[in-house]
């Protein structure tokens, strides 16, 4: 562009401007260039904040929410767990519920008639009952020569029991005394001596099924009662780890003399048992029995023979032991040893209306004369008084019936009983359980009424269900009719209630 200019070229004035525009720019020393860096770039940074980095502190305050976090969630397997067993446990039962009713609806039993021939019964017909005669000291069928004391409780309109599956598991014992089997024939066991506790008459008799060939003694044997009276529906499984496909197999009970439990079918490699597959294994966790009594509308008419229409409740266990643990003075009750069915005495403070509040109590004499427990052993009331949320107890109680004979129960339980008394049950779902408590350390309000009674421990419950029968509620009454007791039995999680018409 050298030689561009208006002396060169005689421009004017506008093309002057022209050429300026399109020539090159003079360079710029570095020492301006530096100043007017430093100028443009000071107003950003005036206006801008400067990046910092995070101090320890916070890094510290942020893992320990972290931490807490993770404890949280950790913390909420284990409850998920327990809620996810709980569920299963509570559909099972109530499976095992429906399907108990259904059993006593559909199913017989036979027994042996006229002639040597086999004839059904239902499980609600008096025919098809066993029970435990004191008199001769034995078990014996009903009927006019079988046990009449019992039959005529239950055709007074008594409460009662079924329960195959205990009496068959204890009898099925060769070294077990005759005394004993008279005990087991109470529900809950133990004490069938009028004179042993104030409260005896409130327990329930214990009846079972007979045997098809009225076998010595004429109860359903195990294997029936197991088969009768055990859910079968909790099956067990396998899974076969040298498969390739890793097949589930069911588990079978097997037709061999040691009835060989294996997976079923057999495959290539495995060594079959002899016989066949006669049954599918179960793990036989859950177990039922059948309470029977009078349903609160039930009325005579003038001239019937009795009672026709009763609740029957099927009582669902998990888990249920069966062996026969009485607790007695040489073999007293303990943390570590008590009885899985046991009684004690009940104040119902809310009038029974839907359970309500009450208070289960052992007075300390009670427990060191009967179950040998010492005054000062709090851990073993605590056990027998053992009461959990969402399980439940049976208050059975006397209740006055114009409709039963006077002084019936006479020969049975001593005078002391001179009116007309029938014995009464009912089950309850325990909501909320206390702590237990000594009646001389703690003085309990529920217990000031009732007359006589010394020191005691007890537990606060809060009970839902039905309303008790206000004939039995009268704690404040001479025993043994006074107020009711509370059955407390291990192992129960579901009853099942429905009114049946008792077959004649």
């Amino acid at each position: 562009m050298k030689g561009l200019g208006i002396r060169d070229w005689g421009l004017g004035k506008r093309e002057t401007l022209l050429v300026s525009l399109f020539s090159p720019k003079p360079p710029r020393s570095s020492a301006s260039s530096a100043v007017k860096k430093h100028v443009s770039a000071s107003p950003r940074l005036r206006g801008k904040k400067t990046a910092r980095g995070v101090s320890l502190l916070e890094v510290l305050i942020a893992l320990f929410a972290i931490t807490i976090g993770l404890l949280g969630i950790a913390a909420l397997i284990p409850t998920g767990q327990f809620a996810v067993v709980q569920s299963t446990m509570a559909d099972r039962s109530s499976a095992c519920g429906r399907a108990g009713l259904a059993a006593v609806k559909a199913d017989q039993i036979g027994v042996a008639g006229a002639a040597g021939q086999i004839e059904p019964r239902a499980m609600l017909d008096p025919a098809a009952w066993t029970a435990f005669a004191p008199s001769a000291s034995a078990w014996q069928p009903f009927g006019p020569a079988g046990t009449p004391q019992v039959a005529a409780d239950v055709g007074y309109g008594d409460a009662f029991v079924i329960d195959p599956l205990f009496v068959a598991w204890n009898l099925s014992n060769p070294d077990l005394p005759v005394v004993d089997q008279g005990r087991l024939a109470a529900f809950p066991y133990g004490e069938t001596d009028p004179a042993a506790l104030p409260w005896s008459p409130a327990y329930l008799d214990r009846l079972t099924f007979r045997d098809v060939a009225d076998a010595n003694p004429p109860v359903l044997p195990l294997s029936v009662a197991e088969r009768m009276f055990r859910w079968a529906d909790d099956r067990i499984f396998d899974i076969a780890r040298g498969d390739a496909d890793r097949r589930t197999r069911s588990t079978y009970v097997w037709s061999d003399s040691d009835a060989t439990v294996t997976p079923y079918p057999v495959l290539p490699g495995e060594t079959a048992p002899s016989g066949a597959p006669l049954r599918q294994a179960n793990e036989g966790n859950y177990s039922w029995l059948l309470t029977v009594s009078p349903a609160p509308t039930e009325a005579i008419p003038a001239g019937a023979e009795g009672f026709r229409n009763y609740r029957v409740s099927v009582v669902v266990f998990f888990r249920r032991v069966l062996d026969y643990l009485p607790a007695t003075s040489s073999e007293p009750a303990t943390a570590e040893r008590t009885p899985t069915e046991r009684v004690a005495r009940v104040v119902l403070t809310g009038g029974g209306y839907g359970g309500g509040d009450a208070a289960i109590y052992l007075p300390t004499d009670a427990g060191s004369s009967h179950f040998g427990m010492g005054a000062d052993d709090e851990a073993a009331y605590d056990a027998y008084l053992k009461v959990r949320p969402d399980r439940w107890i049976l208050l059975v109680g006397m209740s006055p019936d114009r409709r039963v004979p006077t002084d019936r129960f006479a020969s049975k339980f001593g005078a002391a009983i001179d009116s007309n008394w029938r014995r009464v049950a009912q089950w309850y779902r325990v909501v909320m359980a206390d702590d237990v408590q000594r009646r001389s350390e703690v003085p309990c309000v529920e217990l000031a009424g009732v007359p006589g009674l010394g020191d005691a421990y007890y537990r606060r419950v809060t009970l839902a269900g039905p309303d008790w029968d206000p004939g039995a509620l009268d704690a404040t009454a001479t025993p043994p009719t006074a107020g009711a007791a509370a059955v407390l039995v291990d192992g129960v999680i579901g009853v099942y209630t429905k009114e049946i018409r008792l077959a004649k």
